[in-house]
């Protein structure tokens, strides 16, 4: 089983690359999205500021 460990940049937080993990685990791939401890990111999509 190959494994992915999904890392956040300064501007997203874990949330991010819930559809990339989801797309890799339907595919027999374990992934696993972190956030950043201490990171002043939003933690789910609903917290992060809209575009425009």
């Amino acid at each position: 089983m190959t494994t992915s460990v999904l890392v956040p940049g300064s501007c997203h937080g874990a949330w991010w690359f819930e559809p990339l993990a989801r797309r890799l685990r339907e595919r027999d791939r374990y992934a696993s999205p972190n956030a950043l401890a201490g990171a002043k990111i939003p933690l789910s999509a609903a917290d992060a500021p809209s575009a425009g």
